[in-house]
């Protein structure tokens, strides 16, 4: 596994060294920016750091065991956000009024970047054979409660947990918020 610290949206800090923290499992990482090696880094139980001057575009990081490639990581600029990515943890609960779907929102630009600075009034509608069972953005100092149907993303992320009733058929949810693409997601309930 590779892991990478900052995301690499930092409009108006062109030229600021940013350090660059990768956390990886393997013998050795390379970091790239916009194509070109920054060099490679043999692991040695610490954490790897390289000070990147920004430059918008693409910061990708690589580990390898020996010279196989064994995992990589790729951030990406963000433009203005446009939309949403959602990633479900299933797509069927069971009708037993315990069973719950995680679903992970994230403020995407146009082409499905995290945008990590966004704050998007996100509002959540759920129809059918589940019902809203909490919502939250990770925000430390937010004290709003977690039973609402809208939130403000939080470094461009929220996370709704749906819970099944005793009714099974077809759950649908439907993501919108102003200016932004909505996004409808359909799972199923079972008996």
């Amino acid at each position: 596994m590779v892991h990478m610290l900052p995301h690499w949206t930092h409009q108006g800090k062109e030229g600021v060294v940013i350090p660059v923290v990768v956390y990886t499992n393997c013998e050795s990482a390379e970091l790239f920016l916009n194509g070109k090696s920054l060099g490679k880094k043999a692991y040695v139980g610490e954490q790897l750091v390289w000070d990147v001057p920004y430059q918008a575009g693409e910061l990708k990081v690589v580990a390898y065991n020996g010279n196989q490639v064994m995992a990589e990581r790729i951030y990406k600029t963000a433009g203005k956000a446009a939309g949403f990515n959602v990633t479900t943890d299933k797509q069927k609960v069971k009708s037993n009024q315990k069973d719950v779907i995680h679903v992970e929102i994230d403020v995407a630009d146009a082409a499905g970047n995290l945008c990590p600075m966004a704050d998007n009034q996100i509002q959540v509608e759920v129809t059918g054979a589940a019902k809203m069972l909490a919502m939250d953005n990770g925000d430390p100092i937010e004290l709003s409660a977690y039973q609402v149907n809208t939130k403000k993303a939080f470094r461009g992320k929220c996370l709704l947990i749906l819970q099944a009733t005793d009714n099974a058929g077809l759950i649908q949810l439907n993501i919108t918020s102003p200016g932004l693409k909505k996004s409808t997601l359909q799972f199923t309930s079972e008996k």
